[in-house]
């Protein structure tokens, strides 16, 4: 069983991944169009066909590691011997770049994992949450990798592409496509913090892949947080938002929501229809 995410990674899914999957209908095809740490794929159950994307060549090198037998192997007896160490902090935020993508994948685990904000590299993490809270220690969390074999057979089996969504999903959609995305939140409503390598703060931003999902014809579910351009482009247009009370990285209190289109309503609504009516 696996018990937590691959990678600390600046609005990950790990803790909402059960309820966000709760609203998934049956599918034959997964898409997660902006993956980052990958949490619901490894959450979920194995579709027939099942597509990862990331833009951020980092993020997608690392889970191209993790996919495949041999170098998910390596990566982890690396990873198993490296000190949870300031000294292997400063290698890891270093400018260097490794052209062996085991090592490279090395580096963007350690960063994730050892830094605060990895897209800033500036501040070791050496207890507690991003924000500092809690009493635990990373490095006792670091030394142990049983997880991560457990990861890397889920992946096995997954196309890793770093490209953007919106190049390729319209190939993958269908009647039988769940598309799950989970792109960087809007601006704002998000704050103005740097969080991720590939940005998508503004508005035109957003717009743009709003107005693209509005054509797909399979099931799309997009995570956010409320914000009056979703409303107008997606409950316009027969969209329903579900809403969940969360805390942020810095365990600020904030309204998770997720959007979910025509279709996945319909399909919820087939399989439990008195759950679905009480739950939307």
């Amino acid at each position: 069983m696996i018990t937590r995410p691959v990678l600390k990674y600046n609005g990950g899914k790990w803790l909402l991944g059960p309820w966000i999957r709760s609203f998934f209908p049956e599918h034959e095809t997964f898409v997660e169009g902006f993956g980052g740490g990958g949490s619901i794929t490894i959450q979920k159950e194995r579709a027939t066909r099942e597509f990862y994307f990331d833009i951020d060549s980092e993020v997608a090198n690392f889970m191209w590691t993790m996919s495949h037998r041999d170098s998910a192997k390596e990566l982890i007896r690396r990873i198993y011997w490296t000190p949870y160490a300031r000294e292997i902090h400063a290698w890891a935020v270093s400018e260097t770049i490794s052209t062996d993508p085991i090592d490279r994948a090395l580096k963007f685990y350690c960063k994730c994992w050892m830094d605060r904000n990895y897209v800033r590299g500036k501040s070791f993490r050496l207890y507690g949450n991003m924000d500092s809270s809690g009493g635990h220690l990373p490095a006792s969390l670091w030394a142990n990798v049983r997880n991560l074999y457990q990861i890397a057979k889920r992946f096995r089996g997954v196309t890793v592409e770093c490209k953007p969504y919106i190049q390729i999903a319209s190939s993958l959609d269908s009647l039988t496509t769940l598309h799950y995305l989970d792109p960087p939140y809007l601006g704002s409503v998000r704050g103005s913090g740097e969080l991720y390598i590939h940005e998508m703060k503004s508005a035109l931003a957003h717009a743009r892949l709003l107005k693209f999902i509005l054509k797909l014809e399979g099931m799309v579910i997009i995570s956010g947080y409320p914000s009056g351009l979703y409303a107008r482009m997606l409950e316009t247009q027969g969209w329903k938002m579900v809403t969940k009370e969360t805390r942020d990285n810095k365990r600020r209190e904030r309204i998770e929501a997720l959007w979910l289109n025509p279709l996945v309503q319909q399909r919820l609504a087939e399989r439990e229809p008195e759950l679905f009516e009480a739950r939307v």
